[in-house]
């Protein structure tokens, strides 16, 4: 433990001992720095952290640690390991400071549809006053509010002589960790913030707030150091915490006819998928978004007259699994629940009225449900129990970003990502043992233990837009940079669409890039319409192989190709995050086959497009 003293805590004798024992470092490194650790050099698999320095932020401003606040250091190999607590409320965030050195980094957005991929560390990023980074994708839910240089869970820096440098959070149980990166003179400055939203964090039993665990380490390649933050996030999951299912793959009703659909569609692709999906391990029928009458109000419309349960039937009865789509958290204003709901069960903003959350894009507006009360949350869990008595076992659950956004809930002091858990765990019971639960627009840690599969880039076809092809390499990016999560999710790339106008090596390309993600691949076209040349293209033996493989496919260099600065696309104008839209996914990725047959897959992202796959 470590009791800090200056402005910013400088690491004292404590930290030192500790943190100089496991590393070993050679920079200036000797008896003298187990005493005084100024200007703080620690060594991680080749780099060193510099610096590193800690603050506090109270009733909004940054103030210098004092003698309430402790650093916990554990010493677990070549891992500095930390957790800040303080006795002196309230705490809106716990802020660590370094500096290495190294010119990209490994970004991960907030949430699922949010860039995630390598690009140049930027000479600036938000800051506020205090001087620390600003993280508004969290408090707003939007994917323009992400940023070069805005990390959130994790990032990697990779050093100028190869090694990496990675960093996160284990948990998000309570709050999210933010990590922000700039290069000044001295060399890339680091800041790790405990409490990205600035909410009251919450104290224990005995009035201790602290932080959740967050580590640094060193590693000889970003995929060496992903696979061990993944290992230690594992370790940090509450005891019996389940693992995580296998999830289906099979058609989705979403990425052609979008919200226009209707139970005759669906049946109509019941002896297809029957015929032709099945037999390949792929059961999975899912209705997506246009069942509903309203976000709000799950019940079947009227283009569904026999009703969602009887449609539920008729998909088991055939060997097929049933799966739906439903946004829990909210509901739209012109919604008959809007209307009749006590507004108490709602999430309340500063002014105590019911909060009402814009969707960017579509600009529809919605109140949020509030997942630490059980009365509020019964308006979607009652349907869900209902729909999974009717045989449905794989429940889509999109927009779970709201249930975090920030606001004032029943439960006192709950922060949005104790919200979105609580929330997020009754839907996981009403659903019953052996459903999967797909999570889809959410902050991909705090769903971790509570998802089965969970959605890794954004949509690869949008309502009113025609095919593009920007959007699969943008998916493919973000499965890469995202593959990690495997042994605590399963990574959900969206679907496949092989139709016109793409070519044949681009159907074939589009095929392969959802099928790196694993288990979850499935087809977005309608398979009634499909040209059976273009059906067997992505039924095709080696992408079936390579999806319902092991594990996701793995990039050999991560690193192959960061965008060196955040660039602009029609679709990011309205749906996608800004940053690194013009770093194509990596090229080449290793991957091992349900066969146990070991594949290398060679992409061209740029004309001509197309994908080989070599068998090793």
């Amino acid at each position: 433990m470590l009791l800090p003293g200056s402005p910013w805590l400088r690491c004292g004798p404590a930290l030192a001992a500790v943190a100089l024992s496991a590393f070993g470092c050679s920079d200036g490194g000797g008896p003298e720095l187990q005493e005084v650790c100024e200007p703080g050099p620690f060594a991680l698999g080749g780099l060193c952290l510099r610096e590193l320095s800690i603050r506090v932020r109270s009733d909004g401003a940054w103030r210098p640690a004092g003698p309430d606040e402790t650093v916990e250091v554990v010493n677990t190999k070549d891992m500095l390991r930390l957790e800040v607590s303080s006795t002196r409320g309230p705490i809106e965030a716990f802020a660590l400071r370094g500096v290495s050195d190294g010119e990209h980094m490994l970004q991960q957005g907030y949430q699922s549809w949010s860039f995630a991929g390598a690009l140049r560390v930027p000479a600036a990023i938000p800051v506020d006053d205090g001087g620390a980074p600003i993280f508004q994708a969290p408090e707003s839910g939007y994917l323009q509010d992400e940023v070069a240089g805005i990390s959130y869970d994790s990032a990697v820096l990779r050093g100028p002589q190869g090694g990496y440098l990675v960093m996160g959070a284990l948990s998000a149980e309570r709050a999210t960790t933010g990590i922000g990166m700039k290069r000044t003179e001295a060399g890339v400055q680091i800041d790790i913030v405990y409490g990205a939203l600035r909410e009251p964090l919450p104290a224990d039993a005995e009035g201790v707030i602290r932080s959740e665990p967050l580590v640094i380490f060193g590693a000889r390649s970003a995929n060496e150091g992903l696979a061990r933050l993944a290992e230690e996030m594992k370790a940090a999951l509450p005891e019996g915490t389940p693992e995580p299912q296998r999830p289906p793959g099979g058609w989705f009703s979403w990425n052609e006819h979008f919200t226009a659909i209707d139970e005759a569609l669906v049946v109509d692709h019941l002896e297809l998928a029957e015929r032709e999906l099945l037999p390949r391990g792929l059961p999975l029928i899912e209705i997506d978004d246009g069942w509903e009458r309203a976000w709000g109000d799950w019940e079947a419309n009227e283009r569904f007259p026999g009703g969602m349960a009887a449609l539920g039937e008729a998909i088991t009865s055939k060997g097929l699994v049933a799966g739906i789509w439903m946004a829990p958290f909210l509901v739209e204003l012109e919604s008959e629940t809007a209307r009749t709901i006590d507004p108490s069960l709602l999430v309340r903003g500063e002014d105590g009225k019911p909060l009402i959350h814009v969707q960017p894009g579509t600009m529809r507006s919605f109140h949020v449900l509030d997942g630490t009360n059980p009365a509020s949350m019964e308006h979607v869990t009652a349907v869900v129990k209902e729909l999974a008595t009717a045989g449905y076992r794989f429940f889509k659950l999109d927009f779970l970003y709201a249930g975090a956004l920030p606001g004032a809930r029943d439960k006192p002091g709950a922060t949005g990502n104790e919200a979105l858990r609580s929330g997020l765990s009754m839907l996981r019971e009403a659903a019953g043992p052996g459903a999967i639960i797909n999570a889809c627009g959410a902050p991909i840690l705090p769903v971790i233990g509570l998802a089965d599969s969970l959605r890794i880039g954004q949509d690869t076809v949008f309502q009113g837009l025609p095919l593009s092809w920007p959007l699969v390499t943008y998916a493919a990016r973000n499965t890469a940079a995202r593959a990690f999560l495997a042994p605590l999710v399963w990574p959900d790339a969206d679907q496949t669409q092989v139709r016109a106008p793409y070519t044949e090596d681009e159907a074939r390309a589009s095929a392969m890039a959802a099928a790196l993600a694993g288990p979850a691949y499935s087809l977005g076209d309608d398979l009634t319409a499909l040209d059976p040349g273009r059906l067997a293209l992505a039924l095709d033996p080696v992408v079936l192989d390579i999806a319902q493989g092991p594990a996701p496919a793995l990039a050999e260099d991560l690193f192959a190709s960061p965008a060196l600065a955040p660039a602009a696309h029609p679709y990011v104008i309205v749906y996608l995050s800004n940053p690194g839209t013009s770093a194509p996914p990596p090229p080449v990725l290793s991957a091992v086959g349900q066969s146990g047959k070991h594949y290398s897959i060679l992409f061209s992202w740029n004309p001509p497009r197309g994908v080989t796959v070599i068998e090793e």
